[in-house]
């Protein structure tokens, strides 16, 4: 499960909430990058021999 984070400054002062639907979305389009790069699609080698 993803939570909202809040992003502080160095006085503790709250400087942005990032929603749970932000990060989803992040997490989910990474998730999708990493998956496309690791399953390439093969080339198939069809070797025509003439007999």
């Amino acid at each position: 499960m993803i939570f909202e984070v809040r992003v502080l400054d160095q006085k503790k002062h709250l400087k942005k909430i990032i929603t749970t639907k932000e990060l989803s979305r992040r997490h989910w389009s990474e998730f999708e990058k990493q998956q496309k790069s690791f399953a390439k699609p093969r080339n198939k080698i069809i070797s025509h021999s003439t007999y």
